[in-house]
C-alpha cells in the first residue's frame, strides 16, 4: 500500500470531499431555502477545491439562455442578473448537451466552444462544468473556475458532479413540494365546496370518515356515528315505503354483499332528537389497498337530505402525503457509511446499528426484490442515476428512492410516500363517486365555460360530456335565463354582489332536443391560483314537480270537499235539533202527566227514552260546535294563557268543588291564538282529567315549556290513565274507551280539542299508562315579534 506523503494527501482530499458531499446532502434535506442552498453549494465547491470562482447557472424558459442564479467570486451585481447564451458554440450549451462533466484545461486554447464574456472578463483559464439534472430535463449548470492553469483530478470532477447531483435532488424535491401543495390546495377547495355528503366504511362496517354535511344529515357528530353501527336499531332505517330494513337490506350491506354500486336508494332514518328524515343514498364499493388480503376494503356512501331539499355541503377530509426525504450512503460493498436521522427512523434501525453493516444483510428481503437489486447494482456498476418506488413489506410503507452513484459507492435519497399513495387511492375513489353520481356535477370558469362535467349530463340533458367541455354553460339554458346568467355572473365577478340564487334554486333547463327539464341547482365558488371557478350540482326534478302539481290539485279538491262537508254537518245538526226538542218535550210531558199510571217497566222505559233524547241533543250540539271551529273561529292574536286558565277555573268552579279537585299550574305564557277556542280547549282538558280521576280526588297540574317557535302546554293528572294502544283513538269523534254507565260524556270533547289545536297549527298527544295517570300535551305558536 502506498503511504507516501502524496498518497496520504490525496486520500485526505478524497475523504474531505466525501465529507463535504455528505454534509451538503444532509443540509439539502433539512432546508427549504433553495437559493441559500445554491449559494452554499458554490461556497462549498470553491472552498473545497480552493478555486476563485464557482457558479450555478439556471436554464431560463425557452432554453436560449442561462442565468447566474448564485455564485462566489464574481463582480458585484452580476449574481442574479448576468446571463449567458446556450448556443452550441458556448460552454454552457456544450455542457447541457454533454453526458460527462466538461473539464477545461485552458480556456484560451479551447477549441470545443468559445468562452463566454462572464469567464473572459474574469480572466478564467481552467475549470469544470457539470449538468444539474438529467440530459433530458436539465435544470442548469454547476461550474468552478480558476485564473491559473490547473489540472483537475478525477476526484475533483467526481466531487463537483456529486454536489450537482445533490442540487438536482434538492431541486426535484422542491418542485415536488410545490406540485403537491398546489394539488392539495385544489383538492381541499373542491372538497370544501362540494355539495355531497360522504361517509366511508371499512369492510367490517366501521366508520372511517364522515364529512360535516354527513354529520348534519345524520344529526350526530363523528364520535357518535362511530358508536352506532350501520345496522343499529337506533337508526330506525326504513325503505321508501316506511318498511323497516334488516341489516342485510341496509345500503352498506347491499354494496358489500353485491360488490356493485347503488343509486338513489331512498332511506328513512331517525335522528337522536326524534326527527325522522329521508335521504337518498348513492354508494360504491372500495377496492382493497395493495397488500391487503381481504376481498374488499369497504364502501363509500353519498347521502343527500331530501326532506327539505337543502343544499348539500361537505368538507371531504384530504389526506396528502408529506414530502420527507431521508438519506444514506453505501460504499462499493454496500456497507452503510452514512445514515441521517430520518433514514434511521424510516429504516427502523438505530444509526449505530446500521453503520458499517451491509445493506443486504440488514435487509435481506430487499435483495429478493429485483427492482431494488437492479437499481443499486446499475447505479454502482454503470455510474448512472437510478430510482424506484414500491411497497416494501418488511417496513410496511411505500418507498420512493433516488440513487446517485460515485466512485466510492451510492448515495440514496428516499422518502415514505405511503400517504401520497393513499391520497391517490382516495382521489380515485372520489372520481369514481363523481362518475357514478346520478346528478350532473359541472365545473365552469369565470367565462362560464364548462371545464368538466360527469356522465350524468347525458341522462339529464342528452349531451355526451365531450360535447360540452369547452362550451358555455348557457347551452343548457333557455335564452331568457342565459341572458340573466351572463349578466349576473359578470356583476358578481366585478362587485361580489349576487343577483342570482346559487345556494339552491329551481328553474327550467333546456335539453339537447330543445325540450324543457325541471332542475334544482346548487353552485359553489372555488379560487385556485387567483383563477375563479364554480362547481355546481344539477338534479332533474321533473318527476317531483309533476307529483307536486298532482298533490296541489288533490289538496284543492280536498279543501272543497271539507267545506261542503262542514256545511252539511252544520245544516244537518241544526235541522235535527227542532224535532229532537219536540220528542224530548213530549216525553217529559208524558212523564209528568201519566207518571202515576205507569208501572215500573214503563217508568224505566220512559227514563231511557228521555236520557237517549238528552244524549242525542248533546251529541248534536257537540257536532255543531265541532263544525264551527273553522267557520266561526276568530283571528289568532296574542293571548295570555294565565288569564284564560283563570276564566276556565271560574267556569268549572262547581265541578271542582263537587269532585274535591286540586288544580295547580306554573306561570303560563302568551301564545298566538283564538281566546274563545283556547278557553274551550282547557275547559275540555280539565273536565276530562276530573272525569277520569278514579276513586281519589283529582290531582291536576298545568305546565308550559318553550320549544323553538312553539309552546308545549301539558295537563297532567293522576287518574286512571289509558292503554297506549288507544292514545290516538281518544281524539276521534264519538270514540269512547268506557261505557256511559262508568263515565258520562258525549265522546266529542277531546275531538274538539284536536280540531282547535290543528286550527292553531299545532299538535296534540297523550302520554299515559293504565292506572298511572295521563299527560295531555298541545303545541301552540309563539306570538310574532
Amino acid at each position: 500500500m502506498d503511504s507516501s506523503p502524496g498518497a496520504d494527501s490525496e486520500l485526505r482530499t478524497r475523504v474531505q470531499q466525501q465529507e463535504v458531499v455528505a454534509e451538503f446532502g444532509q443540509q439539502a434535506l433539512e432546508t427549504d431555502d433553495l437559493d441559500g442552498l445554491l449559494h452554499d453549494a458554490s461556497v462549498a465547491v470553491a472552498d473545497t477545491l480552493d478555486v476563485e470562482y464557482c457558479k450555478v447557472l439556471e436554464l431560463l424558459p425557452g432554453g436560449d439562455e442561462v442565468l447566474l442564479r448564485q455564485g462566489v467570486g464574481w463582480q458585484d451585481g452580476l449574481v442574479g442578473t448576468a446571463t449567458a447564451s446556450t448556443d452550441l458554440d458556448s460552454q454552457a450549451g456544450y455542457t447541457l448537451l454533454s453526458e460527462e462533466p466538461v473539464v477545461v484545461d485552458d480556456l484560451r486554447t479551447e477549441d470545443r466552444f468559445s468562452g463566454p464574456d462572464l469567464l473572459v472578463d474574469h480572466n478564467v483559464v481552467s475549470g469544470i462544468s457539470v449538468i444539474i439534472g438529467s440530459l433530458e430535463d436539465p435544470w442548469g449548470v454547476l461550474g468552478t473556475h480558476t485564473t491559473e492553469r490547473r489540472a483537475f483530478t478525477e476526484y475533483d470532477v467526481n466531487f463537483v458532479q456529486s454536489i450537482a447531483n445533490v442540487l438536482a435532488s434538492a431541486i426535484e424535491t422542491s418542485r415536488a413540494k410545490r406540485s403537491v401543495e398546489a394539488e392539495k390546495e385544489v383538492k381541499e377547495l373542491i372538497v370544501e365546496t362540494s355539495p355531497v355528503g360522504i361517509v366511508v366504511f371499512d369492510a367490517n362496517g366501521d366508520l372511517q370518515f364522515a364529512n360535516e354535511h354527513a354529520e348534519s344529515v345524520l344529526g350526530r357528530d363523528r364520535e357518535e356515528i362511530e358508536s352506532v353501527a350501520y345496522d343499529d336499531p337506533r337508526w330506525m332505517l326504513t325503505d321508501a315505503d316506511g318498511t323497516p330494513l334488516s341489516g342485510e337490506e341496509t345500503p352498506f350491506m347491499r354494496v358489500i354483499s353485491t360488490g356493485e354500486p347503488i343509486f338513489d336508494m331512498e332511506v328513512g332514518l331517525r335522528r337522536p332528537d326524534g326527527e325522522r328524515i329521508w335521504v337518498t343514498v348513492n354508494g360504491a364499493p372500495l377496492d382493497a389497498d395493495e397488500g391487503d388480503t381481504d376481498e374488499g376494503a369497504g364502501a363509500v356512501l353519498a347521502l343527500t337530505d331530501v326532506t327539505d331539499q337543502k343544499r348539500l355541503e361537505n368538507e371531504f377530509k384530504e389526506m396528502l402525503g408529506r414530502v420527507t426525504d431521508a438519506f444514506y450512503a453505501v460504499d462499493e460493498e454496500f456497507r452503510f457509511t452514512h445514515v441521517n436521522d430520518r433514514a434511521a427512523e424510516l429504516l427502523q434501525r438505530p444509526r449505530a446499528e446500521l453503520l458499517g453493516e451491509k445493506l443486504w444483510e440488514m435487509f435481506p428481503e430487499a435483495a429478493e426484490v429485483d427492482e431494488v437489486w437492479d437499481a443499486f447494482h446499475t447505479a454502482l456498476n454503470d455510474q448512472v442515476a437510478t430510482s424506484y418506488d414500491l411497497y416494501f413489506d418488511p417496513l410496511d410503507f411505500w418507498v420512493e428512492a433516488n440513487l446517485y452513484p460515485s466512485e466510492t459507492g451510492v448515495s440514496v435519497y428516499f422518502r415514505d410516500i405511503t400517504e401520497s399513495k393513499q391520497y391517490e387511492l382516495e382521489l380515485e375513489r372520489y372520481r369514481a363517486l363523481t362518475e357514478a353520481a346520478n346528478d350532473v356535477i359541472v365545473t365552469i370558469d369565470a367565462e362560464s365555460t364548462i371545464r368538466s362535467v360527469n356522465p350524468a349530463v347525458e341522462d339529464v340533458f342528452g349531451y355526451e360530456p365531450d360535447e360540452l367541455v369547452g362550451e358555455s354553460l348557457t347551452r343548457l339554458m333557455r335564452d331568457d335565463l342565459a341572458t340573466r346568467h351572463r349578466a349576473g355572473l359578470q356583476q358578481y365577478l366585478e362587485t361580489d354582489e349576487r343577483t342570482l340564487d346559487w345556494d339552491y334554486v329551481e328553474l327550467q333547463g333546456q335539453r339537447a332536443d330543445g325540450s324543457a327539464v325541471s332542475l334544482s341547482i346548487t353552485f359553489s365558488e372555488i379560487v385556485y391560483e387567483n383563477d375563479r371557478y364554480f362547481t355546481g350540482v344539477i338534479r332533474d326534478i321533473s318527476d317531483r314537480k309533476k307529483r307536486e302539481k298532482q298533490l296541489e290539485r288533490a289538496n284543492e279538491r280536498l279543501k272543497r270537499s271539507n267545506r261542503r262537508l262542514e256545511q252539511f254537518a252544520y245544516a244537518a245538526s241544526h235541522d235535527l235539533q227542532e224535532p229532537l226538542r219536540m220528542v224530548s218535550s213530549y216525553l217529559q210531558l208524558i212523564e209528568r202527566r201519566y207518571e202515576d199510571d205507569l208501572d215500573a217497566d214503563g217508568t224505566d222505559y220512559l227514563e231511557f227514552a228521555i236520557d237517549g233524547a238528552d244524549r242525542m241533543r248533546a251529541m248534536i250540539e257537540g257536532l255543531l260546535e265541532y263544525s264551527r271551529i273553522e267557520t266561526e273561529g276568530k283571528p289568532l292574536e296574542p293571548t295570555d294563557l294565565d288569564t284564560v286558565f283563570e276564566d276556565v277555573l271560574d267556569d268549572l268552579e262547581v265541578q271542582i268543588e263537587r269532585s274535591n279537585a286540586t288544580i295547580t299550574s306554573d306561570s303560563l305564557p302568551q301564545v298566538r291564538g283564538d281566546r274563545t277556542q283556547l278557553r274551550q280547549l282547557f275547559q275540555n282538558l280539565l273536565d276530562n282529567a276530573m272525569t277520569y280521576s278514579g276513586d281519589e280526588p283529582p290531582q291536576i297540574h298545568v305546565s308550559a315549556e318553550r320549544d323553538g317557535t312553539e309552546w308545549v302546554v301539558s295537563v297532567c293528572d293522576e287518574g286512571i290513565g289509558l292503554d297506549p294502544a288507544h292514545d290516538s283513538r281518544v281524539f276521534e269523534v264519538f270514540q269512547r274507551l268506557h261505557s256511559r254507565e262508568e263515565y258520562p260524556g258525549s265522546g266529542i270533547g277531546l275531538a274538539l280539542c284536536k280540531r282547535i289545536v290543528e286550527r292553531h297549527g299545532g299538535d296534540i298527544w297523550v302520554d299515559a299508562e293504565p292506572e298511572e295517570g295521563a299527560t295531555f300535551s298541545v303545541t301552540l305558536p309563539v306570538p310574532d315579534m
